[in-house]
């Protein structure tokens, strides 16, 4: 965890150094917004109003099928295709997904400020 947030602040410190760094939207769409050990990185408003997304043909959703090796999690697999087999609507298809894709935006001040860069 701690690796991850310096990994980010460097990430925002060179950002900030950009002509557009003080002025940017941060924005993420993404299954790990839906994910506990990832969301806590961030601050908790920055995934204030952040719907979710039903655009399921992107990286942003099958990505939790995947460990950080890319070899499939297959008890997701499977309790996904379980799911999908009894699926009877394109929202219960939606249901199936174990985190769901949403779309945080916020100014990158916010980030800033979390991670004690202003």
């Amino acid at each position: 965890m701690e690796k991850r947030k310096s990994e980010l602040k460097e990430l925002l410190r060179r950002l900030k150094k950009e002509p557009y760094g003080e002025t940017a939207n941060f924005r993420m769409y993404s299954w790990l917004n839906s994910f506990a050990p990832f969301s806590r990185l961030l601050p908790p408003e920055f995934f204030h109003n952040a719907p979710v997304k039903d655009y399921y043909a992107s990286e942003a959703v099958w990505g939790q099928f995947l460990d950080r090796k890319a070899n499939l999690r297959e008890n997701m697999v499977n309790e996904f295709l379980q799911c999908i087999n009894k699926a009877t609507s394109k929202e219960s298809l939606y249901d199936c997904f174990p985190y769901k894709a949403t779309e945080a935006i916020a100014p990158i001040k916010v980030l800033y400020k979390h991670f004690g860069l202003i």
